[in-house]
């Protein structure tokens, strides 16, 4: 097996264990702050996520901006341009949403010179202190999934560009 079909049945994996994680982003949000032009937040997908989710939602085009880290084309939607996939409020992928999105306002910060990682929220979701248990222990184990196969210098360039708020106590 090549290493994007591994890649692609790690994040078929990672999309059920999340397909209900999910939160009433719109119905709580009044600005929808986490897709807002300038809000900070870098969305960074996954090796190989980028073209499995060009592939699921067929389309004719990249509308992602490309990141070359060490030698590996990474797929990111920066905070300069609105998401090309918004309308109003309304995720037109939402079945194919990157993780980074799906995993947010919980970010993961990486030990480097270890495995494993400790949890954040981000501080301006008016959401965070409302997380259910269960998106949590979904989240965190799609996170716990994915964090062994994830190259270091991915782990590196995600701790760097994450705005990581308060701590998540009891990630259990």
């Amino acid at each position: 097996m090549d290493n994007k079909q591994k890649w692609y049945e790690l994040i078929e994996r990672v999309y059920k264990i999340t397909s209900k994680a999910t939160m009433p982003c719109v119905e709580v949000c009044p600005t929808g702050a986490c897709e807002a032009v300038g809000s900070g937040e870098l969305v960074v997908f996954l090796p190989y996520e980028m073209e499995y989710i060009n592939e699921k939602i067929k389309a004719t085009e990249n509308k992602f901006t490309l990141k070359e880290i060490d030698g590996f084309i990474y797929g990111t939607m920066p905070d300069t341009v609105p998401c090309p996939f918004l309308s109003g409020k309304e995720c037109s992928i939402r079945a194919f949403r990157p993780f980074d999105c799906r995993s947010f306002p919980l970010l993961p910060r990486f030990h480097l010179d270890k495995k494993g990682m400790e949890f954040f929220l981000i501080d301006y979701c008016p959401l965070k202190d409302k997380l259910s248990k269960e998106f949590i222990k979904r989240i965190i184990k799609a996170w716990k999934l994915l964090e062994p196969e994830l190259p270091l210098v991915w782990k590196k360039f995600y701790n760097l560009i994450c705005q990581y708020g308060k701590p998540l106590l009891s990630p259990k």
